[in-house]
């Protein structure tokens, strides 16, 4: 039962976090004059926004952006590898990435940076070779 409800809870937060990412959207081109009536049907930040921005000031050998909000743009997970990451810290390497997506984080309910890596680091690590004597 406590699982049926867990999932229960999970689905309604996650339309509610849709339904106000839309909600912010219209209230901004509500203000908008200049933009019209096309501003209040955008649908925010997409998918492809998000990966332009952080191509653009990361020049990523890498890059997979994923939308976990379900199609309403308010939540990404994000995997980069980029040579500018070099001589840089987690810390450094995501505040990075969060700065190219400034423009856009008033719409942006969450993101998710799952690898932030130089390519070096993005490269298989060969398995180790068992020593025969052991075998």
């Amino acid at each position: 039962m406590d699982y049926v409800l867990c999932v229960a809870l999970s689905i309604l937060l996650g339309l509610i976090v849709c339904g106000l990412a839309h909600l912010h959207v219209l209230q901004r081109a509500r203000y908008d004059r200049e933009e019209g009536v096309a501003a209040a049907l955008a649908m925010g930040v997409t998918k492809e926004d998000v990966e332009a921005a952080v191509a653009a000031a990361l020049s990523p050998t890498h890059l997979v952006v994923t939308d976990t909000s379900g199609g309403c743009g308010a939540s990404y997970e994000i995997e980069v590898v980029s040579d500018k990451f070099e001589g840089k810290r987690l810390l450094e390497r995501h505040r990075m990435v969060n700065t190219a997506l400034a423009p856009h984080m008033a719409e942006i309910h969450a993101v998710s940076i799952k690898k932030a890596l130089t390519p070096a680091q993005a490269q298989p690590q060969p398995e180790p070779v068992a020593d025969k004597a052991q075998a």
